[in-house]
């Protein structure tokens, strides 16, 4: 069928040593040359996006208090994705209907789509680290010195185009950009079997289910380490544009040729698994977001336990010190279970997660250590296992 991303399925599973070598570089197979379509395509959809971020309207939040020229200052953002997510979705739905569109376009268009949205990417990069510097707007307390890990980094806590706060923004043709991969390879596999598999129809399910939650509770994002500490450099940059929408949405590519042989059973263990590490993931966000913003909200029917009012040490944070990153790794769990016993490449998406909250929570253990001094000391007394009770 497409060309470059048969091959994906094969990847990241090597069969012998002798065709390793040859299965790794065929993942650069993917890529293709930019066209004046792909170009096209990504135009108007970060047009589209950017517009209905001005035009939608919703409720106005601020962030985090952060440091801006010597004094604490809460950016303010319009809270419209969901708004914008669904009016996307019925008007693409809406195109494919009147005929406007294609809906096998993005997929039919993937290699160069893929390879446009990196060299993106780079562009933008190279702007914000040039522009930082030539407008004055480095943070100057936060950045290295080193040319290439500034740029890699960023140099811009909260970098704005447009009246947009650009790091917030991203994540928005990022998120959306999965689903409407995921749609297009939905549209591909029913216009070669004039049928949509359940393990497709279940992971389009799930996967929706995630993105429409993150835009639903899109105002949490706003204390988000992320928001609130991280620049906008090429890592973030990459990884908003490019790294989410493409690598995410790999499960379809290799369930447009699996048969649709999922058992009753099989569904209903990846629906709990799903369901389990939702209600974790976002009870226990809410329960820290309760605690950060309304210090007297009760949790679990009363007053959370707390270290000097400074660390929350109850409700789910008082079972592990990361639930909210085992509610997200059971869920991208669950996402690639229907896929069964597909090559590696299939679960990429929970492997990477993982490998990535596992890293990021011995990080935030020695920043915590350092921010927080004996405090931290107590809130590991209280609560001392990092993800998983008396094991880990």
């Amino acid at each position: 069928e497409y060309g470059g991303i048969i091959v994906l399925q094969y990847s990241f599973f090597f069969r012998n040593k002798t065709k390793m070598l040859s299965s790794i570089l065929s993942v650069f197979d993917v890529f293709k040359a930019p066209t004046l379509t792909s170009l096209y395509i990504y135009a108007v959809w970060i047009v589209w996006l950017f517009i209905l971020s001005h035009m939608i309207p919703g409720p106005i939040a601020k962030g985090q208090p952060i440091k801006k020229d010597g004094k604490m200052i809460r950016l303010e953002y319009r809270m419209n994705g969901l708004r914008i997510f669904l009016i996307s979705l019925i008007v693409y739905g809406g195109g494919i209907y009147l005929g406007l569109l294609n809906p096998t376009l993005v997929y039919d268009n993937y290699g160069s789509l893929i390879t446009l949205v990196f060299l993106v990417c780079i562009v933008v990069s190279v702007y914000l680290y040039i522009s930082g510097h030539l407008f004055n707007r480095v943070e100057k307390d936060h950045i290295t010195g080193n040319v290439l890990l500034d740029f890699w980094l960023g140099v811009e806590l909260n970098p704005r185009f447009g009246g947009l706060d650009l790091k917030m923004f991203a994540l928005r043709p990022g998120m959306m950009g999965w689903i409407m991969i995921n749609l297009s390879v939905v549209a591909k596999q029913y216009s070669n079997t004039n049928t949509v598999t359940t393990p497709m129809a279940l992971h389009f399910l799930l996967a929706f289910i995630y993105v429409a939650d993150y835009f639903f509770f899109e105002e949490r994002m706003l204390s988000t380490w992320d928001i609130i500490a991280e620049h906008w450099g090429f890592m973030l940059v990459w990884a908003d544009l490019w790294f989410i929408p493409v690598m995410f949405s790999i499960q379809p590519w290799y369930l447009i040729d699996i048969e649709d042989n999922l058992s009753t059973p099989y569904i209903i263990f990846i629906l709990l698994i799903f369901s389990i590490g939702y209600y974790i993931f976002r009870v226990s966000n809410l329960e820290k977001d309760q605690f950060k913003n309304t210090p007297n909200h009760t949790i679990w029917g009363k007053k959370p336990l707390t270290i000097d009012n400074r660390l929350l040490a109850d409700g789910w944070w008082g079972v592990v010190q990361h639930p909210n990153y085992v509610g997200d790794i059971l869920m991208a769990i669950s996402f690639s279970l229907p896929c069964g016993w597909a090559p590696v490449g299939a679960y990429f998406y929970p492997i990477y997660l993982t490998t990535l909250l596992v890293h990021r929570q011995m990080r935030d253990d020695k920043k915590c250590s350092e921010k927080y001094g004996e405090l931290w000391k107590r809130y590991c007394a209280t609560v001392p296992y990092k993800l998983i009770p008396k094991i880990y």
